[in-house]
């Protein structure tokens, strides 16, 4: 059962995908800031109960179920929330002529489409008030994109152009937009990763790939630490882009892609991803 709701002046914040990973950390660095926060999952039972914690369910596959659960959770904050964390997605592993149309459409449809849904239906009262976050957490693979995951990357491509877009349209509003790209997490993203048939993912060569994937997850920073690095970004209450990660990743590949070349930039990718 949730604990009473605290005062008026508590902040209120919403983080879709609060189930696990970066989301769950998400939840517990906004609750030990002092938020109140409903959370999703598309199974509302697998939220854990704690004070201050409202449990939604909420399925992005669903757009009109999603917008409903949002808009009931939203009147339930008093009308309008504070932060809103777009956290909820996932990865679907496999050469691109493996995937059939069905899957791209959906995967792009719940992890950019009905992302940007939530964000508008949140907007309208934060802008009302004069203040706000909208928080749409990409990825780095916006700017090192991820072979044999194109639609997670032409999803967070499409997320962060929009983010960002926004953002100038949000300027003297006192609403910020923050395009959050975290790099990897060491969180069990990488074992729910859809995947193509090994057959279909051409052998041995994507295998390397996936055991890279793989490889770096195990040596990427816990959840924890983006989690922080998002609460600082709420409390500098600015628009932009907010990379998150360990110091490689986050801060020395940006910088070393910005003074690259592109063909430059593509043969290290692709050697750092053993494609041969």
């Amino acid at each position: 059962m949730n604990a009473p709701r605290p005062s008026a002046a508590t902040r209120r914040a919403f983080v879709t995908g609060a189930s696990g990973g970066i989301g769950a950390a998400f939840v517990d660095a906004l609750l030990a800031a002092g938020y109140e926060v409903w959370g999703t999952a598309r199974d509302a039972a697998r939220l854990p109960a704690r004070p201050g914690f409202h449990a939604v369910s909420l399925d992005l596959a669903d757009g009109a179920g999603a917008e409903c659960a949002f808009l009931a959770a939203q009147a339930d904050a008093g009308g309008a929330f504070d932060v809103l964390v777009n956290n909820a997605g996932y990865g679907v592993f496999g050469p691109v002529e493996t995937q059939p149309f069905s899957v791209w459409a959906t995967q792009i449809d719940a992890m950019f489409t009905q992302t940007i849904r939530l964000a508008l239906l949140a907007l309208p009262a934060m802008r009302a008030r004069g203040r706000g976050a909208i928080v749409n957490v990409t990825s780095l693979a916006v700017e090192f994109p991820i072979p044999g995951m194109s639609g997670y990357n032409a999803a967070k491509a499409g997320l962060s152009a929009w983010t960002l877009s926004l953002a100038y349209e949000l300027e003297g509003t006192g609403v910020a937009a923050i395009d959050f790209r975290p790099g990897d997490v060491r969180t069990p993203f990488n074992t729910a990763v859809v995947q193509a048939p090994e057959g279909a993912r051409g052998g041995d060569r994507w295998g390397r790939v996936w055991r890279r994937f793989e490889a770096m997850h195990d040596v990427a920073p816990a959840p924890e630490r983006i989690a922080d690095d998002l609460v600082r970004a709420l409390r500098r209450g600015r628009s932009g882009v907010v990379r998150s990660g360990s110091f490689f990743q986050a801060r020395l590949a940006p910088l070393l892609a910005r003074l690259g070349s592109a063909r430059l930039n593509h043969v290290v990718q692709a050697r750092y991803f053993d494609l041969r």
